[in-house]
């Protein structure tokens, strides 16, 4: 070729798309900038447009909420004027000192905020690749909590005593914690059951929207059937369609659901957690012969891979039992 051989990489296209794109419709964004899209960001997951499937609200809050902390941490190690290079993402990430789920969420928000970037033609496919490679790693196993009947009734038996909170607040704490043992859901699962998706008449539950935005239908069980229907007598009068409702007729949420159950579980020296009971729903009805793949459909895992793992730790726990046998 005229005397010289002319080498062309695809890391050299790569670079030469960045150049081009640089000059002609991306530039670096400001903290301030990125601000100032975020609406619109948020409204192309909502609508599909982003990602081909429709968010859900809860799942654009969850975006929306960890971005903005994402974008305000990385402010304040001063990298306000280039908050997505890879060198700003990798240093606030590993200043972040919370759980590696908490930096997960600010990780997948940073990606889905760069397709946005290149869904309008803003931003080259190989910033998105070097920021993948960034993803936050876990250096310890996690840490996956139990809890026994036992566990269960003391902590009932705590609030049934606590002269401090009101006959119905004991009422519906009493359902809660009772429900989630008869039916293993997802906290958020549990907190929006509906009485107009609740079937009394053929024992089913319909959930419209689960983990990952599926619906998907339970079957309840009789002591859960009259569990609900004796609830539901003193359950306040109130517009909410939710089940579960304070004294005042407004929707229990997650969050103080989960606060007040920490705050028992400390006082009586529990080492364990409200997602426990999904662990005991998933592991109780294995151990009891029930198969993996209609355990893994009453969870709506999916796939039976993840339900078999929700096992593992009572394996563990059963082989430390049969050193005393």
């Amino acid at each position: 070729m005229n005397g010289f051989e002319a080498t062309i990489t695809p890391e050299k296209i790569q670079e030469v798309l960045e150049e081009v794109l640089k000059k002609n419709n991306f530039k670096e964004p400001t903290s301030d900038m990125i601000r100032l899209s975020t609406s619109d960001f948020i409204e192309s997951g909502l609508s599909g447009e982003l990602t081909g499937k429709t968010w859900s609200i809860r799942y654009a809050e969850m975006h929306n909420y960890y971005f903005h902390k994402y974008l305000d941490e990385a402010d304040d190690l001063g990298f306000e004027l280039n908050p997505l290079e890879p060198k700003a993402v990798r240093k606030v990430l590993n200043s972040n000192r919370r759980s590696v789920s908490e930096k997960r969420n600010r990780y997948a928000s940073i990606v889905s905020y760069l397709k946005f970037l290149i869904l309008q033609g803003k931003l080259s496919e190989s910033r998105l690749e070097a920021i993948r490679k960034l993803k936050p790693q876990r250096n310890v196993p996690v840490r996956k909590r139990f809890i026994t009947r036992d566990e269960i009734d003391k902590i009932l038996d705590y609030v049934k005593l606590c002269k401090f909170t009101s006959g119905y607040d004991k009422a519906v704490f009493e359902t809660v914690i009772e429900s989630e043992d008869e039916l293993g859901l997802r906290i958020n699962e549990l907190c929006s059951i509906q009485v107009n998706h609740i079937d009394f008449e053929n024992q089913e539950l319909f959930i419209p929207k689960a983990k990952g935005n599926r619906e998907f239908t339970k079957g309840i069980s009789g002591k859960l059937k009259l569990l609900w229907e004796s609830y539901l007598k003193i359950r306040p009068k109130t517009e909410s369609l939710n089940l579960f409702v304070l004294d005042n007729g407004k929707p229990l949420k997650r969050d103080a659901l989960i606060q007040r159950f920490r705050r028992v579980t400390k006082k009586l020296g529990l080492d364990t957690s409200f997602h426990a009971f999904r662990r005991r729903y998933i592991t109780r009805h294995l151990q009891d012969g029930k198969s993996l793949v209609d355990v893994s459909l009453a969870v709506n895992h999916a796939s039976p891979r993840m339900t078999e793992q929700y096992l593992l730790p009572d394996v563990r726990k059963s082989i430390e039992e049969q050193k005393k046998w």
